[in-house]
């Protein structure tokens, strides 16, 4: 902290001892230098991404207001998402012609949501399953480069999603590995997981996409323990581990999947942008509010790429 900051303190005014002072936990002191205190403690303003984030916010430190326990200064200012950037184009001409030329602009509007229910089913079925093909083909293409460039060993290219079937219910998990964001969670009944997995009446994958922080050993951990399970032939390679997460795979992902999973550890979970990023697609909500969500097999004869499940 001497080497780095001793400039910072002959500029503030104060001395050695009061600049350390600003950045000393009250409640571990010995702890050493903590920058979210020391920030805490200098800002104007200070604000959590959620409501339920700054409830757990001002619980969390307000010990550094103990003069104000019923008042303290960390307000919340919900996340969110950049429409334009994550709204696929052939949904945002959907929306277009059924919510109206100017619904970009005023998409704040909860009424203007209320006009989904006017697409028609056929449409926003089969603008869905073109994205879920797009992702597919592109995780294809990804494990193909690596066959011919690399020569990885086929178990790999298994796991990273070779046969994955557009026409299976698709469940989307990628964000960040940590250990709060519960990614194994869906294994912790291997047998149940299998048997949905292989159940050839109702097909059912699950992608998995994402990076652990460097240091964060556990979440490595967790990330080591799907790829894992994407190798098992036992899951009848229904499990994908698509490498190199980044924005392009993200929009890809939250585009193309049928269910978007979500399942961190209450309350450590500060906003879930990557659900507020699926959600933009409004993939199924007026099936689910007309016929319920009981996903079943198309009659004999439909074509295969106008609908291979309904609603």
């Amino acid at each position: 902290m001497e080497k780095y900051f001793s400039s910072y303190w002959p500029g503030l005014g104060i001395d050695r001892e009061t600049f350390f002072r600003l950045g000393t936990n009250p409640e571990a002191r010995m702890a050493g230098f903590n920058m979210t205190a020391f920030a805490l403690k200098m800002c104007t303003y200070c604000n959590a991404v959620s409501k339920r984030h700054g409830e757990v916010t001002r619980r969390m430190w307000n010990v550094l207001w103990q003069e104000l326990p019923d008042k303290i200064p960390i307000d919340n200012v919900t996340n969110g998402v950049h429409v334009p950037t994550w709204v696929e184009p052939k949904m945002e001409l959907l929306f277009n012609k059924y919510l109206g030329p100017n619904w970009l602009e005023d998409h704040d509007d909860p009424a203007i949501w209320e006009l989904i229910d006017d697409i028609p089913d056929e449409e926003l079925w089969h603008t869905h399953y073109w994205l879920k093909v797009k992702l597919i083909n592109f995780v294809r293409e990804r494990i193909r480069k690596r066959w011919v460039e690399d020569r990885i060993n086929p178990s790999i290219t298994l796991a990273e999603g070779v046969m994955l079937d557009p026409s299976a219910l698709t469940i989307g998990f990628a964000r960040r590995f940590a250990t709060y964001k519960r990614a194994y969670l869906l294994f912790s009944d291997r047998e149940r997981l299998k048997k949905i997995l292989n159940d050839p009446w109702h097909p059912v994958q699950i992608i998995f996409a994402g990076k652990a922080h460097p240091e964060d050993m556990s979440g490595k951990h967790i990330m080591q323990e799907v790829f894992n399970a994407a190798r098992d032939p036992e899951f009848g390679a229904h499990i994908a581990f698509v490498e190199d997460y980044g924005e392009q795979l993200a929009q890809y992902m939250v585009h193309g999947v049928d269910v978007w999973l979500n399942n961190p550890l209450p309350p450590m979970e500060a906003s879930g942008t990557s659900g507020m990023k699926a959600a933009l697609l409004m993939k199924f909500s007026s099936f689910e509010r007309k016929r319920g969500p009981r996903y079943q097999p198309c009659a004999q004869g439909s074509p295969s790429w106008s609908c291979p499940f309904q609603y």
